[in-house]
């Protein structure tokens, strides 16, 4: 991995465990108290997060071909969209979910399903895999901040 590389996706990982370390743990028994959360995660957060011991779930939306011809590492479950709602039974709404597809129009949709059904930890990945593929596998940083 490049030098400045390197220092990117250092800085990123740290700017992400500050951004965590930041916020007041929510209130069970009032969810308006809970901080809000950005529904969006970029590509460098996500191998950020993917490194982590207890990683989030990792849900592809998109359909099987897609999902035959690339993937994300650790990706724990293929639902695509169009049949979220109907088997949304099959996730666990207390646990931690990130969405993605090929670009990000598809998981956005999924999050707000998700939501709908009572989910309140879920992200997407902006962007999709088209993102991570540019930014990630070929190791391109991300234009943090432009």
């Amino acid at each position: 991995m490049y030098r400045s590389q390197l220092i990117l996706f250092v800085v990123a990982g740290w700017l992400v465990l500050i951004g965590c370390g930041s916020t007041a743990a929510p209130s069970s028994t009032d969810p308006a108290s809970a901080p809000r959360q950005n529904p969006n995660v970029i590509s460098s957060e996500l191998a950020t997060i993917l490194q982590q011991p207890d990683p989030p779930f990792l849900l592809d939306v998109r359909t099987l071909p897609e999902s035959q011809a690339a993937s994300i590492p650790g990706t724990d479950a293929l639902i695509p969209v169009d049949e979220l709602a109907q088997r949304v039974h099959e996730l666990d709404p207390n646990q931690a979910i990130i969405i993605y597809c090929r670009s990000g129009n598809r998981s956005g949709q999924a999050l707000n399903i998700l939501k709908q059904s009572g989910f309140t930890n879920v992200r997407h990945l902006a962007g999709g895999i088209n993102t991570w593929q540019g930014q990630v596998v070929s190791g391109i940083s991300p234009c943090v901040g432009c």
